[in-house]
């Protein structure tokens, strides 16, 4: 989706190799995830946020693409500084509306506070600064093809951790993604 809406974003388009691949990968996802069983059980409110938040990404992607020569940490900072005053009067909204959590209670506990930090650190800080220096080294069109390669790595942590080794689909769909993000690397 990425590199459609980057490629009308930039008025100029990419190789028809790379729609291709593109498309292949993400067919290899779609396998990977349906695993054989097509349901097709739509809910309006979810399917909304997922797209709402497919579309924030793509344009997230744009935005940093556009501030490569800004450093990184910086960037990285300001935009979670601001995503927090944006989300604050949210939180308060919720916790007087919901009376159901207890603050001090529940969030006050170690394991919470680790949880938190551990979240804080590791999936939000690291995780934007690595994306953002991904897209400065790779560009945004490889990086995010690259986000094809996680079910992959699922698929490979599965069958190793829980010993839940991949079926015909599960394989199917591996080779797919495979293929479809080396074609889409073969012409930029």
């Amino acid at each position: 989706m990425y590199l459609f809406f980057s490629d009308i974003v930039r008025k100029s388009f990419s190789h028809k190799l790379r729609y291709f691949g593109t498309l292949l990968a993400f067919l290899g996802v779609t396998i990977i995830i349906l695993n054989g069983r097509f349901v097709l059980k739509l809910n309006p409110i979810g399917d909304m946020l997922m797209f709402g938040a497919s579309f924030s990404w793509i344009f997230y992607t744009i935005f940093i693409e556009k501030l490569h020569n800004h450093d990184n940490l910086i960037i990285t900072k300001d935009l979670n500084f601001y995503g927090m005053l944006f989300f604050l009067p949210f939180v308060f909204f919720e916790l007087k509306g919901n009376g159901a959590c207890p603050l001090f209670q529940l969030w006050l506990q170690p394991k919470v506070i680790i949880a938190f930090i551990f979240l804080s650190v590791f999936c939000t800080a690291l995780g934007y600064i690595w994306w953002n220096k991904a897209i400065r080294l790779a560009g945004a069109k490889t990086t995010t093809n690259g986000i094809f390669l996680i079910p992959i790595v699922t698929v490979i942590s599965e069958a190793i951790l829980l010993k839940n080794y991949p079926n015909i689909f599960t394989i199917l769909g591996v080779i797919l993604v495979l293929l479809g993000n080396y074609i889409a690397e073969i012409k930029e």
